[in-house]
């Protein structure tokens, strides 16, 4: 099974998936002119390969910034993988990497950690 790539650009993530591997990545920034559009691709991926997941499924979120609306299709993308591994009683983790002095985006990782049922570790770095 081929993964999910995505290619990063100026306003768009690099996203790589790899279900067998149990191995998401999702870095750079997301402020796509229509986010629900960029994000559609990873969607209908995760849908159509739910029987090829590992048993484990280890996402990273390096994401210097990102805007309101790729928040929600975020949100919307683990709430859809929080379901499919749930189903199939599968482990998920996601280790959030945000700027040291980066209030805002610590928060939103804050919100997103009470939100969800998914374990998410917030980590405060230096980006390069």
């Amino acid at each position: 099974m081929k993964p999910f790539l995505q290619k990063e650009t100026q306003k768009s993530p690099y996203i790589y998936f790899h279900p067998e591997k149990g191995e998401m990545m999702i870095k750079g920034q997301s402020i796509p002119e229509d986010a629900l559009l960029f994000y559609e691709p990873l969607y209908n991926y995760v849908n159509e390969n739910t029987e090829n997941i590992s048993s484990t499924l280890r996402i990273t979120v390096k994401l210097a910034y990102f805007n309101s609306s790729s928040s929600k299709c975020l949100f919307k993308l683990f709430k859809q993988l929080e379901s499919t591994y749930a189903q199939c009683d599968q482990e998920l983790k996601i280790s959030w990497y945000c700027e040291t002095d980066d209030e805002e985006l610590i928060k939103i990782a804050q919100d997103f950690k009470k939100k969800l049922s998914i374990p998410i570790e917030i980590h405060q770095i230096d980006f390069d």
